[in-house]
């Protein structure tokens, strides 16, 4: 009977690893409570404080090694029996395989006084950041300073409009996104909208908030909620902006020329988007086309100019551009044509004009340039008719390495004599720089400026030829001129006619 009693009990023996087992486990439990311990959990408004009741907290007796438990639990949640069964065959399992010696035993008792400490440290807190009940302006303050602060004293809609009051007048930003954040969260939808139309200042600031975070569907139902229709349209046209994908962008733009917010007094922005999603819709046939041409081989130009970003999404400025590059050549009736797009869009003759010339430069088609600048007068002589400057025009020639004979037909055309001089020279346009000279009749200018040709040059010869040409350069004689004025004289009431001789300026010829 006796063998079967120990053979049979689950009560073992005295043993100090069972002491040692006992006091690791509880080590072990007391860390694995404080890891999972939160007290950052301050939206949970109805824990329940029973919870700090059944924590045990086991103690070290101060007259031996023996450990104890004390509960500081009620006595309804004290463990049956056969709990503690299971738990001292759990205690059992992690027996150590050798004994621990004094000093290991001493540091193990060490560490658990520490943890101990450290637990009611942490009860304390908890149960006076999160079980304390605190004013309005005590939770706003803790806010505000970055402290720890708990809504559970916000438990009616009373108090949770009282707090959003008391925040306004505080004046913090934060604290006042935060106590709307709490509000969205705990009431109902229709609830915290009202809120938001009865206090102004609290749809400000959640509008500002959302904008930050980029919620966009939130944003479009408060500004909606709130009659603000230029705010809304501003989101609006931004989350057209924000897609990067074409055919959701058609989408979207449809979406937003036929909806409710952009009628009435935004017809103008309507008529903006239209025009945005026409231009978009143009760019994509013949981006297809050209991008199928490229892959096949086809299209001289695509190889002598490679194109350096797609072509859907440009400006209308930009796609005329691109199209007078390498389509200037297509009929009015095509998608890609410069003329197709200048009537589409009221393109300006100064823009048309410039974008034009900086595509036929940019390809040296001069023969197409002259015809596109120059005109003919009442008289049939030759004119410029850009719409842009001379000398920007000229600018961009030489930019694109025009030859000289194309700069002369051009300063040829212009009428003002020191324009065309000083272009001249600019330009190094010989021929034209010493015709000026010769119709100025300005020797020394004239002899300078031979000095700077080349000697057998061609325009070398004809300035030496005008310089020997007695005809237009001989003796240097100055010659007064006078003109005479017609006066009225009376005297004697007798009307007298007389001529009065006006000297004028003098001026130099040879």
């Amino acid at each position: 009977m006796d063998e079967d009693f120990w053979n049979t009990s689950t009560i073992s023996c005295f043993s100090f690893d069972d002491q040692h087992a006992e006091t690791a486990r509880t080590i072990e439990e007391l860390g694995t409570r404080l890891q999972c311990f939160d007290l950052d959990s301050s939206r949970s408004e109805e824990t329940d404080a029973s919870e700090l009741s059944s924590f045990q907290s086991p103690k070290v007796a101060e007259g031996g090694n023996d450990i104890s438990s004390e509960h500081s639990s009620q006595s309804s949640n004290v463990p049956s029996s056969s709990e503690k069964a299971r738990q001292r065959a759990n205690f059992a399992d992690h027996r150590p395989e050798r004994n621990a010696t004094p000093e290991e035993y001493a540091k193990l008792q060490k560490e658990f006084r520490k943890t101990q400490s450290k637990l009611c440290v942490l009860e304390q807190q908890l149960y006076h950041n999160k079980y304390m009940m605190t004013s309005h302006e005590e939770t706003i303050r803790r806010i505000a300073q970055g402290e720890p602060y708990s809504f559970c004293s916000c438990r009616s809609a009373v108090d949770k409009v009282s707090l959003l009051e008391k925040a306004f007048e505080f004046g913090d930003g934060d604290a006042i996104c935060c106590i709307l954040l709490f509000l969205e969260s705990t009431l109902a939808p229709s609830a915290f909208r009202q809120l938001l139309l009865e206090y102004s200042y609290a749809a400000k600031h959640y509008v500002f908030m959302l904008r930050q975070l980029e919620d966009t569907e939130k944003l479009t139902e408060t500004l909606l909620l709130l009659g603000q229709q230029e705010e809304l349209m501003t989101v609006e046209l931004r989350k057209i902006k924000m897609q990067h994908d074409s055919e959701a962008k058609i989408r979207a733009l449809r979406k937003a020329i036929g909806g409710s917010i952009f009628a009435g007094s935004f017809a103008e922005e309507q008529r903006f988007l239209q025009e945005q999603l026409d231009l978009l819709e143009r760019q994509l046939p013949v981006e297809d086309a050209d991008t199928k041409a490229i892959v096949q081989g086809q299209g001289e130009k695509f190889f002598r100019f490679p194109k350096s970003q797609s072509l859907v999404g440009l400006s209308v400025l930009e796609t005329l551009e691109y199209c007078c590059l390498y389509h200037y050549d297509l009929p009015s009736n095509s998608f890609a044509s410069p003329l197709s797009i200048r009537a589409q869009y009221k393109i300006t003759d100064r823009q048309f004009g410039w974008i034009v010339t900086k595509a036929l430069a940019m390809q040296q088609m001069w023969p197409e340039l002259q015809k596109l600048m120059l005109g003919k007068n009442f008289f049939g002589k030759q004119k410029m008719k850009s719409p842009i400057s001379c000398e920007q025009f000229l600018r961009l020639l030489s930019m694109h390495g025009a030859p000289s004979s194309e700069m002369v037909v051009y300063i040829s055309s212009l009428t003002n004599g020191q324009r065309k001089l000083d272009l001249a020279k600019k330009y190094k346009c010989d021929n034209i720089v010493v015709e000026q000279l010769v119709a100025l009749r300005d020797r020394a200018a004239l002899l300078q400026y031979i000095s700077s040709l080349p000697p057998n040059s061609e325009s070398a010869q004809k300035a030496m030829d005008a310089l020997d040409n007695p005809v237009t350069f001989g003796k240097k004689v100055k010659v007064a001129f006078f003109s005479y004025r017609f006066i009225n004289r009376t005297s004697d009431g007798k009307t007298d006619f007389a001529y009065q001789q006006q000297p004028e300026r003098p001026y130099f010829f040879f």
